[in-house]
């Protein structure tokens, strides 16, 4: 049978190994976080977003289309205006109306 020497870190390189954990620990914390905040960021955009869509709902600001063409075509239209005209955008702050 074979003899292995393990050797066991001297007091300094453990020390250095703790604080190398350490650090690496700390940053996955703040990645943690960071993505945290991020995410929560984005629900409460989103939360916003819906608040508006319903309210435009229930104010009777939507169009019903027939079709999927329809609702194509449409899209293009409000598409082709808002790149022929950048401003219209910022004054209507992203919202078209359909019709």
């Amino acid at each position: 049978m074979r003899t292995r020497n393990v050797s066991r870190p001297s007091h300094t390189d453990l020390i250095a190994w703790l604080q190398n954990s350490s650090e690496v620990l700390r940053e996955g914390v703040r990645l943690l976080e960071r993505q945290h905040t991020e995410e929560t960021a984005k629900l409460a955009a989103l939360r916003g977003a819906a608040r508006i869509g319903i309210a435009d709902i229930e104010a009777g600001h939507f169009v019903e289309f027939g079709t999927a063409e329809d609702l194509s075509n449409n899209l293009a239209r409000q598409i082709d205006t808002v790149l022929s005209d950048p401003s219209i955008a910022s004054s209507t702050h992203g919202r078209l109306s359909p019709w």
